[in-house]
């Protein structure tokens, strides 16, 4: 049972933070990892953040692109030595896509790390799917900037958020380089949990009245 102001409101922060000032207060993360190796790879555009669960083919339409895959388990993209595999952990990465196509999540930071730095130049391409303007560009997040001159390992950055939310309206792209692999950690934020806000009022209740189900005969 949370008592913050926020939960009150269906918002969950992570760790022991009670207040957005405080929400990158925990050690949970999430790391998805890319691959597009083979003889015969291309450069592969990928959705790591689908929308409302659209396909490769609903985001090549809506988005006027070509779109080769939407994360999941295993090798999302098959061609002769040209495949994509995607993994994640600590859980399956349908579970992780799942978990934000159902409730709103904000992300405090990212790290990315690849095996080719041309890799770091290319962003992360963000979309809101608007009911009212259509498909509108928000923004592009190239890893590349976040680079520092007195780093050792060229091959990694860390990238701090302010306001980088995945969920059903936003849809984001990234174009994995031929014979690239790549890891993306998230580290959660905020959550928007209208699940859990049902169970936590229900328990805040019952705690302050003191109350106890007992089963009664119609």
């Amino acid at each position: 049972m949370e008592n913050s102001l926020l939960a009150a409101k269906g918002i969950f922060i992570p760790g022991a933070g009670q207040n957005f000032e405080q929400e990158d207060a925990t050690n949970d993360i999430y790391t998805l990892e890319l691959g597009n190796i083979g003889t015969a790879a291309v450069d592969r555009v990928i959705a790591i953040c689908p929308g409302d669960n659209y396909t490769k083919t609903e985001l090549s339409a809506l988005l006027g692109i070509t779109v080769d895959a939407v994360i999941s388990d295993g090798t999302i993209v098959t061609a002769a030595d040209a495949n994509v595999t995607c993994e994640g952990y600590p859980s399956k990465v349908e579970s992780f896509k799942r978990g934000f196509l159902r409730n709103p999540q904000r992300f405090t930071a990212l790290s990315v790390e690849v095996d080719n730095t041309a890799q770091l130049q290319q962003p992360l391409r963000r979309y809101i799917d608007d009911s009212f303007r259509g498909i509108v560009n928000d923004g592009q997040l190239y890893p590349h900037n976040y680079k520092s001159n007195s780093q050792q390992n060229d091959k990694l950055v860390h990238i701090p958020l302010d306001h980088y939310q995945f969920d059903k309206e936003v849809i984001v792209v990234l174009t994995i380089k031929a014979n690239s692999s790549l890891s993306i950690t998230f580290k959660p934020g905020a959550s928007y949990n209208a699940s859990r806000f049902l169970k936590n009022e229900a328990e805040k209740e019952f705690t302050a009245k003191n109350l106890k189900r007992i089963y009664r005969k119609s």
